[in-house]
């Protein structure tokens, strides 16, 4: 078997895989959770990974909906995701659990201690899971769905910070606002290191009753070697007061390197060339000027029509950036309208730079609506 084992064999040169969380306790209101799955140990050459769901208590069809799959890795990449879709019924009932099972690893790698996550489904409509009695034993807190207590997401899957700048991480809680919870969060290494790249940050954010956001910051640390772009691990655990931890628990920080000449003037560009975001919310969109920051510099930007149409899916925006001598980030926002249509998308994108700087590798992002 693959699945999780003392026994499960040791990482090779390409690597182990294995999922980020283990364990998932969700409301069947829940649209959608995205589950990571990291490969750790080595990145060496292309691997592949079949994933597939294994009912245990839930039914498929009636509580969600089967899916299966194939996640590949490429040489050198490390983190993959699988979406998961509860199925919302009208039955009281008792929680439900089913399995998502990586197998037949190939390219030389191997299934890591974690080869199995766990899914339990939270009731709605009023059954046992619904009691307080049953919600004290529930993994992580009682169903959001019954208190009204909500879960806890980071408000993206990825975030981005130049090495001497600061990152805010915004943690929203979503489904419900009823009393005081909390939630525990802290950054680990992931291709980044504490010791050279990144201030370790963790701690917990106490929300009081109808409080919607919280956020807690991550210093880059700046260093004088060429490295490239690292990555930082965001994690959130520990939910009290009746609440549960959403689809997003997890997220990435990108650590930008900004090591060049020092009278490089530099380039404009966005930290990724794709985000995916959800109808009713406001986005953060990051413009970073890399490989230097000397004199002052702009550079404009803009919302462009895809499948995606401003006005109807998104509110259209575009301006001019003006960074001061030695700035390196800044940022404005798109609003993702609540009547958006699914997989809908539209651009952002960066142009006519001044001042002597450049477009960098990602002067478009691809805005996609999930």
């Amino acid at each position: 078997s693959s699945s999780s084992s003392s026994s499960a064999p040791q990482p090779t040169e390409a690597g182990s895989i294995k999922f980020l969380t283990q364990s998932f306790s969700i409301p069947e209101t829940v649209a959608k959770i995205q589950m990571t799955v990291v490969r750790n140990g080595g990145s060496r050459g292309k691997v592949e990974v079949r994933w597939g769901m294994k009912a245990v208590t839930a039914t498929a069809d009636e509580d969600y909906y089967p899916n299966e799959g194939t996640l590949t890795f490429a040489d050198g990449e490390t983190e993959k995701t699988i979406t998961f879709l509860p199925k919302d019924d009208t039955v009281g009932e008792n929680p439900e659990t089913l399995e998502i099972v990586l197998s037949s690893p190939t390219g030389g790698a191997v299934i890591g201690t974690t080869g199995t996550a766990t899914i339990r489904l939270l009731d709605n409509e009023g059954g046992p899971s619904a009691t307080p009695s049953a919600a004290s034993s529930t993994a992580g807190g009682s169903s959001s769905a019954a208190s009204g207590a909500g879960s806890f997401d980071f408000s993206a899957p990825k975030y981005a910070v130049q090495e001497n700048g600061k990152a805010t991480i915004i943690v929203r809680r979503n489904g419900g606002t009823t009393g005081a919870v909390t939630v525990t969060f802290a950054t680990s290494d992931g291709t980044a290191s504490s010791a050279k790249d990144y201030s370790p940050s963790s701690g917990t954010l106490s929300f009081a009753a109808g409080e919607t956001s919280k956020t807690f910051t991550v210093n880059g640390t700046d260093n004088v070697t060429i490295e490239g772009n690292r990555s930082v691990n965001l994690r959130l655990s520990s939910p009290t007061g009746g609440a549960v931890l959403g689809g997003q628990q997890s997220a990435t920080l990108l650590v930008v390197d900004d090591e060049t000449s020092p009278e490089a003037v530099g380039s404009f560009q966005f930290p990724f060339g794709e985000e995916k975001l959800s109808k009713g919310t406001v986005f953060t969109v990051l413009i970073m000027r890399v490989a230097g920051s000397k004199g002052a510099a702009a550079v404009n930007y803009a919302t462009s029509d895809g499948t995606a149409v401003g006005g109807t899916d998104f509110t259209a925006v575009s301006g001019t950036m003006s960074f001061e001598d030695g700035e390196v980030q800044k940022s404005f926002t798109v609003t993702i309208l609540p009547g958006a249509r699914a997989d809908r998308q539209f651009n952002v994108t960066l142009s006519a730079p001044t001042g002597g700087a450049g477009l960098g590798a990602n002067p478009t992002m691809a805005m996609k609506i999930q």
